[in-house]
C-alpha cells in the first residue's frame, strides 16, 4: 500500500502541484473529519493564500473552482472531483487510502500501516 501510496502521489503533482499545500496540513491528523476541522486546518496553514500567491506568481495553476471563488469550499470541491477526498454520507471527509498513507495522515480505527523498509 504505501508503494502505491507514493507512485500515486508522484503523479498527481505532475498534474496538480498544489496538492502538497493541500494536504500537508492533515499530516498526523485523523481522517474522517469535520469540514470545520478540516477548512480550520486550512485557514491556519494559510493553504488558500499560499496556493493563490504561488498561482498568481506563474509557480502553477490554481485548482479550477478557484477561478470562481478563493474560499476552502472551492478548495474541497476540486479535492473531491479529483477524488483525494471524499465527502461521506454524515458529511465528514475522508482521504482515501491511496493518498492517505504517503502523505502522513491517519485513519480512525484504522489498521496501522507498516513503516518505510
Amino acid at each position: 500500500m504505501r508503494q502505491a501510496s507514493t507512485t500515486r502521489l508522484v503523479e498527481l503533482r505532475e498534474s496538480f502541484p498544489w496538492i502538497d499545500s493541500s494536504l500537508a496540513p492533515l499530516r498526523r491528523q485523523f481522517v474522517p473529519m469535520s469540514k470545520q476541522e478540516l477548512f480550520a486546518l486550512w485557514k491556519e496553514h494559510k493553504v488558500i493564500e499560499n496556493i493563490i500567491e504561488k498561482s498568481d506568481r506563474k509557480q502553477w495553476l490554481a485548482p479550477i473552482d478557484f477561478y470562481l471563488d478563493h474560499d476552502p469550499g472551492a478548495l474541497l470541491k476540486t479535492m473531491t472531483r479529483i477524488a483525494v477526498m471524499e465527502e461521506r454520507a454524515n458529511g465528514k471527509i475522508n482521504v482515501p487510502d491511496i493518498f492517505r498513507v504517503e502523505a502522513g495522515i491517519l485513519r480512525k480505527g484504522g489498521v496501522a500501516v507498516p513503516g518505510r523498509k
